[in-house]
């Protein structure tokens, strides 16, 4: 399906959320979808459409106010008359985009342009009216080339949270293809937050700017031994007004395993053994935002 950007946030969830129930009546059990999490390194089968909507409906409240908030810094990097060309590597389905239109809305940022390259084939896409433009691409990064050359003036590149999905070697190749055919880049990434896990993703950051660096690149503006998170840990409403989680998903997500066949609900048992892996709820506070960002300029 395809989203507008200018849809808000609590009528993309609600609409989610009466496919993704409409999909859990019509299943047999929903033990499969105890698999939507990172625990061990791994990753979720977006490919499966069913899987792909809860993953949005945990994850995307709380991405696209962190990805907003990100992008109104950005923003302040450019003049009105500019165009933003924006390369989001593991765009998912773009919700990074959604977060970058609502940024800009007092902004007046002349135009947005933005490729979107995911190895996945998402179910649902964000698309933007012109004189925006929105392209999205389901390539592995090593068979994106062609793409990203032909991408004309890019200024933004993010990994949203994806760049702990990154390989070294793919994000070198990335750099080679990027680093001759720019001179001023913004470059940021989301960050996992628990301790092991950002330390990784931001060796990765460190390492990939780095590369620009030793090409002739400085950094002008940010510090890659730093990295920003939320001064407060509250609920995302607290901070947005306009940040509404519709409460019927929410009970339902809650309830999520009341649902499942195999589960018992008069001795409150399951055969498979992972109702507290189907209920996880939503991302809807503060305290999972963690990012960094520097400006590059050739010498």
């Amino acid at each position: 399906m395809i989203y507008n950007v200018k849809i808000s946030i609590s009528d993309y969830l609600l609409d989610l959320y009466q496919r993704f129930r409409e999909m859990c009546e019509n299943k047999h059990d929903l033990c499969d979808l105890q698999n939507v999490s990172f625990e061990g390194c791994s990753l979720p089968d977006y490919s499966q459409e069913i899987i792909s909507l809860l993953y949005c409906l945990r994850y995307h409240y709380g991405y696209a106010f962190e990805y907003e908030e990100i992008y109104k810094v950005i923003i302040d990097e450019f003049k009105s008359t500019d165009t933003m060309s924006v390369l989001s590597i593991g765009c998912g389905n773009g919700i990074d985009l959604w977060s970058l239109f609502h940024a800009a809305q007092n902004k007046k940022i002349n135009k947005i342009v933005y490729t979107g390259i995911d190895c996945i084939d998402w179910f649902d896409k964000f698309d933007i009216d012109l004189p925006h433009s929105a392209e999205y691409y389901n390539y592995n990064l090593r068979a994106a080339g062609d793409i990203i050359d032909a991408i004309d003036d890019l200024n933004v590149l993010i990994f949203p949270k994806s760049i702990s999905e990154m390989k070294i070697a793919d994000l070198k190749l990335l750099e080679d293809r990027i680093e001759k055919n720019t001179n001023k880049l913004i470059v940021l990434s989301t960050f996992r937050k628990n301790d092991y896990n950002r330390n990784e993703d931001i060796s990765k950051f460190q390492n990939f700017c780095s590369l620009f660096k030793q090409d002739g690149f400085e950094i002008t503006k940010g510090d890659l031994d730093k990295y920003w998170i939320w001064e407060k840990n509250v609920g995302i409403r607290a901070e947005r007004y306009d940040y509404v989680y519709p409460q019927e998903a929410l009970d339902y997500l809650a309830d999520l395993h009341l649902n499942c066949s195999d589960y018992d609900s008069e001795n409150r048992i399951c055969s498979k053994i992972c109702p507290e892996k189907l209920t996880r709820m939503p991302i809807l506070k503060t305290n999972t935002i963690c990012f960094n960002y520097i400006k590059l300029e050739r010498k």
